[in-house]
């Protein structure tokens, strides 16, 4: 390569031939057919360099995309920014939601209906699609009306994937592009979208060490309450959190006060993550007297006067107070270190209470054990001990 193209500045960091991983030390080792190249190279050359390898990059005309959630409608409006000429389609079952992104998307054609309905896929053409992305909040939508695009005539294929144990199944079926959560950005789905040839968004060390991702696993209910108040974990296959937000006031009162998610079939990033934090103007006020809260303000909190939300665009979804409240949840959960495989149920819990919850569980050790999947073969496997520095919370 060097003696090829001496101007070109390119290392080859590492070839991950099946299952195997090749780190070139010598300048011996030959790059095979069907083999995934890591390349470092300056990002001026990063063209000529795909180019070399036989992998120019090439504009996508046509771009059809399921899902119009928060990342499908981040991902239209940066295809748009990146490539104005490219012909945008977005396909999404909530009509709500396909309303929305008819707002947001003036030069996109939005589809209001099913991506796995045959008559909504000959409406959208998918056959003649170039790229079709698939970013609902279902891995299984998802894959199948990924496969549909492949075998209907598209060119190259994107899927958004929540649970990796799907990711083994996708790469079976023959298509091409992955993008999984640790993973995600808008720039790495368009990265896909640019390239028919890099097939996973992963960094090297993710590649092998996400074959075998740790869950904590409950065993058995695990309780913690302070006055009315609690906080519960109980055994569950996969990840559920339901949080009943039972605040007394004028505004709160007109809205959801329970929400219940099972995440293996929904997304945390379209439907979680976009829920504002909230508070009483009187309240705010009082923090700001003394140097709490100084960050807040109406552009990226909700809030609240005597009896009207004061925001100009109101809440972003009808249950956006809970769904919070489930945010502040998997943030509180998140500092075990591990991922939980169980339910929360939660009361009027807070910070505080969560925080309880998972030093309570750390001290249980026979209320959980330690699992990690093999995503090789998509089987678990109990670890008996649990890592260094998963005790982080004491």
């Amino acid at each position: 390569m060097v003696d090829l193209f001496p101007d070109l500045t390119v290392t080859v960091m590492a070839i991950i031939r099946g299952t195997k991983l090749i780190v070139p030390r010598g300048g011996d080792d030959i790059i095979l057919s069907g083999d995934r190249v890591y390349l470092a190279c300056p990002t001026d050359q990063i063209n000529r360099t795909l180019i070399a390898f036989g992998h120019a990059e090439t504009t996508a005309e046509k771009v059809t995309i399921s899902g119009a959630g928060a990342i499908g409608i981040r991902v239209a409006e940066e295809i748009h920014k990146l490539s104005p000429e490219t012909n945008l389609t977005i396909l999404e079952l909530d009509k709500d939601k396909a309303r929305h992104a008819a707002e947001m998307l003036e030069y996109a054609t939005i589809i209001s209906g099913d991506s796995l309905d045959p008559e909504i896929i000959l409406e959208a053409r998918l056959g003649q699609g170039e790229t079709y992305i698939a970013a609902t909040n279902n891995d299984e939508v998802n894959i199948l009306s990924s496969l549909i695009s492949k075998r209907s005539g598209a060119s190259h294929t994107v899927a958004l994937i929540n649970l990796p144990v799907f990711i083994p199944l996708f790469n079976s079926l023959d298509l091409e592009g992955v993008v999984s959560p640790p993973n995600l950005t808008a720039s790495s789905i368009l990265q896909e979208v640019r390239s028919g040839h890099i097939e996973h968004v992963h960094s090297i060390i993710e590649e092998f060490r996400f074959r075998r991702k740790p869950f904590l696993m409950i065993k058995r209910e695990l309780k913690v309450k302070q006055g009315d108040a609690e906080a519960i974990l109980r055994p569950f296959k996969g990840f559920k959190a339901t949080y009943t937000f039972a605040a007394d006031h004028p505004v709160y009162n007109r809205y959801p006060k329970v929400a219940s998610i099972d995440f293996s079939s929904v997304s945390y990033v379209d439907e979680v993550s976009q829920a504002r934090s909230f508070g009483l103007e009187s309240e705010l006020c009082q923090a700001q007297a003394i140097n709490k809260c100084l960050g807040s303000s109406l552009d990226n909190a909700v809030g609240i006067g005597n009896d009207e939300i004061m925001n100009e665009d109101g809440l972003r979804c009808h249950d956006e107070f809970v769904k919070h409240k489930l945010l502040d949840v998997m943030g509180d959960l998140y500092l075990l270190g591990k991922p939980i495989l169980g339910e929360f149920v939660g009361f009027k819990s807070g910070h505080a209470l969560n925080n309880k919850l998972a030093r309570a569980l750390l001290r249980v050790e026979e209320a959980w054990e330690l699992v990690t999947f093999d995503l090789s073969n998509g089987a678990a496997r109990i670890e008996p001990m649990i890592q260094p520095g998963c005790r982080s919370i004491s």
